[in-house]
């Protein structure tokens, strides 16, 4: 028999039900169980009439991952007794880790990507994990006020654009991804994703105005200032 429990498993809850029958009639046909070896440090209690298996104390998976219990059937209510028939099997008990913490591998991240990037590429990749080695299914989200920019995928982790993004109305992004993790306890961690736009020319400058009307003598000398031409481009910053 080979059962799996959790290390975060309250003492006094029910690991499992042992249930065994006998083909005898009448008294010769009850039975009885009986926990010969519970470990060095008597975790467990079996419940002699009816066969319930309990935790008593706290487990550590960091301390102890497996035990072997025997169990022995019987038809008398005390254990070795001359006259009675007994069946012994033994119940392995596997202890499940439960990770005590969740953080990111950065406790922050920066990206920068170009304004005319795209929609749904990735931006960047964020990671959770835990001090243990335990194979956890984590999810992710983001939130934000510009979060309806961005998706995460929330199984691996990756965020991408699903929109179009534009310098000249918004040069960054601030975002919050969260981790989690676990039902009992749940654990959840936050990080801080700053996302930094790069501007790309994408207008080119106009004359402004765009006709000039100009009026000069005959006699005006050589290198005489005449007019002052202005440009504009509707891009920001370098451009």
């Amino acid at each position: 028999m080979t059962i799996s429990i959790s290390e975060n498993t309250k003492p006094g809850s029910k690991i499992t039900q042992i249930t065994a029958t006998d083909a005898d009639s009448g008294e010769d046909g009850v039975v009885f169980y009986h926990l010969i070896s519970s470990g060095e440090e008597n975790l467990f209690h079996l419940d002699v009439y009816s066969g319930s298996l309990y935790l008593l104390k706290n487990l550590n998976h960091e301390r102890k991952t497996l035990y072997y219990l025997d169990i022995t059937i019987s038809n008398s209510a005390t254990d070795g007794s001359a006259d009675s028939l007994n069946t012994t099997d033994v119940l392995k008990l596997t202890i499940l880790d439960i990770p005590d913490d969740l953080h990111f591998s950065a406790p922050a991240e920066f990206s920068t990507i170009s304004e005319d990037i795209e929609i749904g590429t990735e931006v960047t990749h964020l990671s959770c994990e835990t001090s243990s080695n335990s194979n956890l299914d984590i999810s992710y989200s983001v939130d934000g006020a510009s979060s309806h920019l961005f998706h995460i995928d929330s199984r691996s982790g990756s965020l991408s654009t699903m929109s179009h993004l534009d310098y000249e109305t918004q040069h960054s992004y601030q975002l919050t991804v969260s981790c989690s993790c676990c039902s009992s306890p749940q654990l959840t961690s936050h990080t801080a994703l700053f996302i930094s736009l790069s501007d790309v020319n994408e207008f080119p400058p106009v004359f402004s105005p765009l006709e000039h009307t100009l009026s000069l003598s005959e006699h005006t000398q050589l290198g005489t200032d005449l007019l002052h031409l202005n440009t504009t481009a509707m891009d920001a910053g370098r451009y």
